[in-house]
Order: structure tokens, then C-alpha cells, then sequence
């Protein structure tokens, strides 16, 4: 391979890598008064990791968020964000939800359950849709302004 050809094609990659990383983050709403109270400290270690903010791509697409405002043993207060779809014609958009939390590190809402993962590094996201299919998201904790 050329050497020019492959100086250009690695900065055109960057100038693409960036740009895509750009809009997904532009294309989430923004909540307002956020709260992110810490978790008590006898709560199972599995269900404490869940607080704070927690971002990635369902099926490595739609760019969506995970706000734990709140968490105790049985239950969450979450903010979820997503992006806009113009393949399935949705817009981008954000809720308030109050979340069960299940046994092992999960928390589940309507078709959604997300887990813990066991180094509390990232969380694997799952969407049971109506039509029989499933989506899947891996989302990494991201520090904000208003984290704990």
C-alpha cells in the first residue's frame, strides 16, 4: 500500500471517528435536575454500581443514556435518553421512570432490563420488543458535573 494513500486514509478515518462521536452526543436531550443520591452503604455492590450515568449504542446505532438518580434493593429512579431514528421515523427523547431492581444486579422496566456486569465496569442492556426481537447495548459509565 502507498504510503500517502494510507497517511490519508488514517486522517479521513479520524476526521469520521470524530465526527460520528459528535453527533451521537449532540442528538441526546438533556434532563434537568438531575439528582444522583449515593446508595446506602449495606445496598448489595452489584445494585450501588448502578448510580451515576451510563452511555453507549443499542446495536451499536442509536446513541442512548442511563441516569440512576436512585437506587435502593427494590426499586430505581432512572432518566432514559436515547437518540433520534430516522430508519424506524422516532425522535430522540428522554423519561422518568421508576425501575424494579431484580436479583443480581439488574434493574427492568416495560421491555428493558439492564445487568450489572461483575467488574462493575459496564452495563449489558437487553430490549424485548413486541415484534419477538431483541436489542442489545453495552453502556460504560461516563463522570458528569452533577455525579455524586
Amino acid at each position: 500500500m502507498n504510503r500517502s494513500f494510507l497517511i490519508i486514509f488514517l486522517i479521513l478515518g479520524s476526521f469520521l471517528l470524530t465526527a460520528c462521536a459528535t453527533t451521537s452526543t449532540t442528538a441526546l436531550p438533556k434532563p434537568t435536575n438531575v439528582k444522583i443520591l449515593p446508595p446506602a452503604s449495606n445496598l448489595d455492590p452489584n445494585l450501588a454500581a448502578f448510580s451515576g450515568t451510563w452511555q453507549g449504542y443499542w446495536d451499536g446505532g442509536l446513541p442512548s443514556q442511563l441516569i440512576v438518580e436512585q437506587i435502593d434493593s427494590k426499586s430505581a429512579k432512572v432518566i432514559y435518553i436515547h437518540g433520534a431514528s430516522a430508519r424506524f421515523n422516532f425522535p430522540a427523547g428522554l423519561k422518568r421512570i421508576k425501575a424494579s431492581v431484580l436479583p443480581g444486579g439488574k434493574i427492568h422496566w416495560g421491555y428493558f432490563t439492564f445487568t450489572m456486569k461483575k467488574d462493575h465496569s459496564s452495563i449489558e442492556g437487553e430490549r424485548h420488543g413486541n415484534e419477538g426481537g431483541v436489542n442489545l447495548i453495552t453502556m460504560k459509565k461516563i463522570n458528569t458535573k452533577k455525579e455524586h
